[in-house]
């Protein structure tokens, strides 16, 4: 996905794949993105949460986190 799509309206519209949606029944998917703009290069912090039920306990969750970076385009020799 090009930097400038990356957004949390364009990753709400993500969902859980039909194989994990099988595997974990109830299971959700959410995404948020934060744009960063320290000194270093333009990027964005993606953070996922995928939550599922178990049973009467709590909700299971994963958190898995990613960065994509605005990086000008390599010159060609």
């Amino acid at each position: 996905m090009p930097y400038v799509d990356i957004t949390s309206d364009a990753l709400a519209k993500l969902s859980l794949p039909p194989d994990a949606t099988d595997a974990l029944p109830g299971g959700r998917l959410t995404a948020t993105v934060q744009t960063i703009t320290d000194d270093g290069p333009p990027h964005k912090r993606i953070a996922v949460q995928v939550a599922w039920p178990m049973g009467d306990g709590p909700e299971r969750t994963m958190d898995l986190t990613a960065w994509k970076y605005d990086l000008p385009p390599a010159a060609t020799p």
